[in-house]
């Protein structure tokens, strides 16, 4: 495991003794932590380390698009830390979450604790701005290259990637027993980026699935290769196995990312060889100290890159199955949910010695 994700001896043995005592965590996420949303796979890993979890949608009925709704939410999730009386007040995202109830839950005791999925900055998208990243207590980012301007703001910055469920993201078809009925797919978003980097491989058929895809390509050359689906993998389990299916029956799983992944991957990174399936994705430098180029993920640089190893491992099928099985015992290994958990719960201690 590369030195950043290493636990320190000491320093470990000190989180074991705490974990033995489970802390009350209160989970504050955009969903309602059901299978198979981002808040049930952290809710899940928390509890199998031990922790009592408790949960908040900040969400809940689309209140958080208006000042008001806002404001009702606040006093609800303040009741709900009074209720609850958590160790600690774990924030998935929490672009609506203002200062002021960072400040109420801090009063009340509570270690409060972010992680943000986006760029925290907003830059590319400013309603993913995280308003108050300086009064955290912890603060983490999925991406590495936020990292240096965030302890600027908060020195309890840390990079925390992101990972894969397996028991939610898994192979559907046993992978010397499927019939690969796609040369080449792409499931994801639809954005801007991807749309111009697809439209450059439009001579060679790609199926393509995922939000926005069949209204923005319309009359495009892309339009043809577009399945209408509304597939919803964050929060249909059905949803989610014809997702993990749809991996498994192609043969080439090209991986495109939005642009706030700067350094370090998206979740479709590890949810593809979760199912045991081929995947070809752009280069970003975390990429390389997470898995083994070439042996267990390939990469490219450019267009022309990826049209030479599309061509490749097209004409490969054996090893890309080789390639396929190692980057799922490696994404076993090390980039679970329960992975990212225990660094997360390892940070936040830190961070709480620290302030006492």
């Amino acid at each position: 495991m590369h030195e950043r994700f290493r636990y320190r001896n000491s320093y470990y043995q000190y989180y074991l003794v705490r974990s033995r005592n489970s802390m009350r965590i209160l989970l504050i996420t955009s969903d309602n932590c059901k299978a198979p949303s981002v808040g049930y796979r952290m809710r899940a890993a928390l509890k199998r380390a031990g922790q009592s979890v408790f949960c908040f949608n900040y969400r809940s009925f689309q209140l958080h698009r208006f000042s008001l709704g806002r404001a009702i939410i606040a006093r609800a999730l303040l009741q709900r830390a009074h209720s609850v009386r958590p160790d600690i007040a774990f924030i998935l995202k929490g672009e609506t979450i203002q200062s002021a109830t960072i400040q109420a839950l801090k009063h009340q005791g509570i270690h409060t604790v972010c992680w943000t999925l986006d760029d925290p900055f907003g830059t590319d998208n400013p309603s993913n701005h995280i308003p108050a990243m300086p009064d955290y207590d912890t603060f983490f980012s999925f991406d590495s290259s936020y990292i240096p301007a965030l302890k600027k703001i908060n020195p309890h910055s840390h990079f925390l990637p992101l990972a894969v469920d397996p028991t939610l993201h898994a192979e559907q078809i046993n992978l010397y027993q499927r019939r690969e009925i796609y040369p080449i797919s792409f499931y994801g978003s639809h954005y801007p980026n991807r749309q111009t980097f697809l439209e450059q491989l439009a001579d060679i058929p790609i199926t393509i699935m995922g939000f926005r895809w069949v209204q923005k390509t319309t009359n495009t050359s892309l339009h043809k290769y577009v399945i209408s689906s509304n597939l919803n993998s964050d929060r249909s389990m059905s949803d989610l196995k014809k997702v993990c299916t749809f991996f498994n029956q192609t043969k080439i799983n090209l991986n495109i990312h939005y642009t706030h992944s700067v350094n370090s991957p998206n979740l479709r990174v590890f949810e593809i060889p979760a199912t045991n399936s081929f995947q070809l994705c752009n280069d970003l430098p975390d990429l390389h100290t997470m898995f083994v180029p070439d042996k267990e993920i390939v990469l490219y640089k450019d267009i022309a890159d990826c049209r030479k190893k599309i061509k490749h491992y097209l004409e490969h099928p054996e090893e890309r199955k080789r390639i396929a099985a190692a980057g799922y015992r490696r994404v076993l290994a090390e980039h679970t949910f329960d992975h990212r958990m225990k660094d997360a719960l390892r940070f936040i201690l830190q961070d709480m010695k620290q302030r006492k």
